[in-house]
């Protein structure tokens, strides 16, 4: 979407995965890290995150438990936040 120029962060908050990887497939190929594209069946903005080569650390994830935020000047200040595993 023109317009949005998201900050995106990624912290890895520890070394183990705390769920079962529950892992919805796709293939839409990762963005750039800035880019989000609308979902208009959900009604959602998309951000599509490498764990193979990742945007934000240049390498691969590793197992672990993540929580990725993005802000915007559009979101009134408010800090979008997800928590997720990778194992592999």
């Amino acid at each position: 979407m023109a317009g949005l120029a998201p900050t995106v962060s990624l912290v890895k908050g520890d070394s183990v995965p705390d769920f079962a990887v529950n892992e919805t497939l796709t293939t839409a190929s990762a963005t750039n890290g800035k880019l989000m594209t609308w979902d208009a069946t959900a009604q959602q903005y998309v951000y599509v995150m490498s764990t193979k080569t990742n945007q934000l650390t240049g390498g691969a994830l590793t197992d672990g438990t993540y929580t990725v935020s993005v802000s915007d000047p559009s979101f009134w200040g408010a800090v979008a936040k997800a928590t997720f595993d990778v194992r592999r």
